[in-house]
């Protein structure tokens, strides 16, 4: 009995070392078991939760299981991303999701040792959210690619951490971000 369940576990452990890690979370169990230890040992977690009986649900659910299909290579063989429609009745069993404030909710959950996120689709800075596959999967490949243009940590001479460095495109974006904030708070003080 005990070789059955090591071998069922090694071709499981095999399955997910090879491809990207596709799931649908309806009750508590193993698949929200393997979501929850995904994102504690810091890997990548993007989130579609998800109530029954919601339109906008149901609308855009059959669209984020299009990433499958459609994301590409460089991502599929990556054991490091976890892809998961979750139903919101499992919600109690996982803490780092954090606020929910309506269905669909659409997290990016990363929880390494020194880095930590928690985005919101509709607060990422890709510009079409149109709950499409394609925005979708450009949301998770610029999510991942800005996120690994962070360095680690560094440890000075005195032993003190220095705070992260942003490459050279990630200090783009970020003046980017900053420059259409202000003009639309220009906007916004014109109008008044």
């Amino acid at each position: 009995m005990v070789i059955v369940v090591m071998i069922i576990y090694l071709i499981n452990l095999i399955f997910y070392i090879y491809y990207m890690i596709f799931k649908r979370i309806e009750t508590e169990g193993s698949d929200l078991d393997l979501l929850n230890s995904h994102v504690n040992n810091g890997k990548h977690a993007f989130i579609f939760l998800f109530m029954d009986g919601c339109g906008h649900c149901e609308d855009a659910l059959p669209k984020w299981k299009q990433i499958e299909n459609d994301m590409g290579d460089e991502y599929k063989d990556n054991d490091d991303v976890m892809v998961a429609a979750v139903n919101k009745d499992v919600l109690g069993s996982m803490p780092y999701v954090g606020g929910v404030n309506g269905f669909p909710t659409i997290k990016y959950i990363f929880q390494g040792n020194n880095k930590k996120r928690n985005e919101d689709y509709e607060d990422s800075s890709i510009v079409t959210k149109d709950r499409s596959t394609s925005s979708f999967i450009n949301w998770i490949e610029n999510s991942i690619r800005r996120f690994e243009s962070v360095k680690p940590v560094e440890i000075n001479a005195r032993g003190t951490k220095k705070r992260f460095k942003r490459s050279k495109q990630s200090k783009r974006n970020k003046k980017r971000q900053t420059q259409q904030k202000r003009k639309r708070n220009k906007r916004f003080k014109k109008s008044r």
